[in-house]
């Protein structure tokens, strides 16, 4: 009898000790669970926190801008917005397209003249097109661009647009052929100071027009050559008869250049170029209808580092100023004796050179 208690009181005890351990083990993964919320909840309050903090990352400079595709074709847009405040203790040429002060001679009364201006124009907008593959053309590849800004006249609240690049061109695997207003052949570097007039009729030589462009580049070495529009820039009609000069000549300017590179992008490079171009007038001046704009120059440019290069050019020519260069004059009619006109090529030698440097600037 005794023995049956016992046995009957120590199976009690091992139920109630079952249930026991059952309500603990309960208990603690209740407890886990919370816990593993609680921790879930606070390392998202940490990672928002972090993501506050940290600096914003600076974009992509290889990135890509985006395109809008249809099938074969694709046009990428791009651009910026720019707004120039231009301060002027004398007076210049042109308030906004600066190209060298005026005399200041106390008889001409501009001696000390302030001005400034303010101006959105050379706000720009632009699209690169790609296209297929032409079997027509060797399997060629279309491309092409439209660019424009807006310093092109008009009142400042109502500037007029003006093309800057308008080209369609067809690449092959060395070759390209590019028909189409762009820049110069001559004159390939641009200054880094004077941003919109880039030292034009100062040294600085090349603006764009309308031309038939032909490159080919091989390992190192790059030549191109165009036919372009003589008097797209100073439209020069010597005799007033209405027609441009250069268009009077029925004949296109001709530029070559031949280019060498080194094979890292944009340590050095050296080229040697060369223009010629007519123009025709009705009248005759000095006995003569057509005149020659010619030059030769050469370009260098070589890099120190990323943060630094040194560039220029130098030329020697006559009768540029469709091509910024012989202080914008190309023929000058001048009285001569027996009241005669005769009609002056001017003839100039002109270079610059220019140091770019970007400092390093560290963030503490």
């Amino acid at each position: 009898m005794r023995r049956g208690i016992w046995a009957t009181f120590l199976s009690l005890l091992v139920a109630a000790s079952a249930v026991a351990d059952d309500s603990e083990v309960a208990s603690l993964r209740d407890r886990v669970a919370a816990l593993e919320a609680q921790n879930i909840a606070m390392r998202a309050e940490l990672d928002a926190l972090k993501s506050r903090l940290a600096p914003a990352s600076p974009p992509s400079a290889t990135a890509p801008p985006p395109q809008v595709r249809a099938g074969e074709s694709g046009v990428a847009f791009y651009g910026f917005v720019r707004v120039d405040a231009i301060y002027d203790d004398s007076r210049p040429s042109a308030f906004q397209t600066p190209l060298f002060i005026l005399s200041e001679d106390e008889r001409t009364g501009l001696r000390d003249n302030e001005d400034l201006t303010l101006h959105p124009r050379l706000t720009r907008f632009g699209m690169n097109y790609t296209g297929p593959q032409v079997p027509r053309l060797g399997n060629g590849s279309l491309s092409g661009k439209i660019e424009i800004d807006f310093q092109n006249g008009g009142r400042e609240s109502r500037a007029i647009s003006r093309f800057r690049h308008a080209f369609l061109q067809t690449s092959w695997k060395r070759g390209s052929l590019l028909l189409g207003q762009t820049t110069d052949v001559i004159s390939p570097l641009l200054p880094n100071v004077n941003a919109d007039t880039l030292m034009w009729n100062a040294g600085n030589l090349g603006d764009r027009r309308p031309q038939v462009r032909y490159r080919y580049k091989s390992g190192l070495v790059t030549f191109e050559s165009a036919a372009g529009l003589t008097g797209a820039v100073d439209e020069l009609d010597l005799d007033s008869d209405g027609v441009r000069d250069g268009e009077a000549s029925a004949l296109p300017n001709l530029q070559m250049r031949v280019g060498f590179d080194s094979s890292s992008k944009d340590f050095w490079s050296i080229g040697m170029w060369g223009l010629r171009g007519w123009q025709q007038t009705n009248k005759a001046f000095g006995g003569e209808r057509r005149f020659v704009s010619s030059a030769v120059g050469a370009d260098y440019k070589l890099a120190f580092g990323k943060r630094a290069r040194v560039q220029g050019e130098a030329w020697m020519g006559e009768a540029l100023g469709d091509f910024r260069g012989c202080i914008g004059r190309a023929l000058t009619a001048r009285p001569a004796k027996r009241s005669r006109v005769v009609a002056v090529a001017r003839g100039r030698v002109g270079r610059y050179a220019v140091l770019h440097a970007v400092p390093r600037i560290h963030r503490g």
